[in-house]
Formats: structure tokens, C-alpha cells, sequence
């Protein structure tokens, strides 16, 4: 399973680590989160009046779980 991120950086990013890092499980809890904090730290997002980068990369990390959970039909 690949990911990737967009509205979190410049361009959007395909995030390959996470592939490697679900490939074999069948959605754990801990691979999950794993390969959420792996795109947070991979992107880097601007701060504006919206959001500071902080928050921005925030969302990539709850909303990389909740994409990844729909997508295992969790």
C-alpha cells in the first residue's frame, strides 16, 4: 500500500517508507501510527494565517490513520 500527501508541502509528496512499512501487516494499530509519524516528518509544510507547520503536520499524522484504517475497511 502506498501513500501519498498533498496540501501538506510544496508538491504533492508520495511518502514510499510507509510502504515498507505496512507491507505484511494487515493494519495494526502500531503500523498505522508508525507510518503516520514516517509522513509528518517527511513533509514539509508552509505556515500561513490557516495553520502553522506544527498543526499542518499534525493532520498529515491523524489523517494518514484515519485514510489508512478506511482503506484496510477498519
Amino acid at each position: 500500500m502506498s501513500l501519498a500527501v498533498g496540501g501538506a508541502h510544496a508538491i504533492p509528496l508520495l511518502v514510499a517508507e510507509v510502504e515498507k512499512v505496512l507491507q505484511g501487516t494487515r493494519g495494526e494499530e502500531i503500523n498505522l501510527q508508525q507510518a503516520a509519524e514516517i509522513a509528518a516528518t517527511a513533509v514539509e509544510p508552509p505556515f500561513d494565517v490557516h495553520g502553522s507547520s506544527e498543526y499542518r503536520r499534525r493532520l498529515v499524522k491523524v489523517l494518514t490513520v484515519r485514510a489508512l484504517k478506511e482503506a484496510w475497511g477498519k
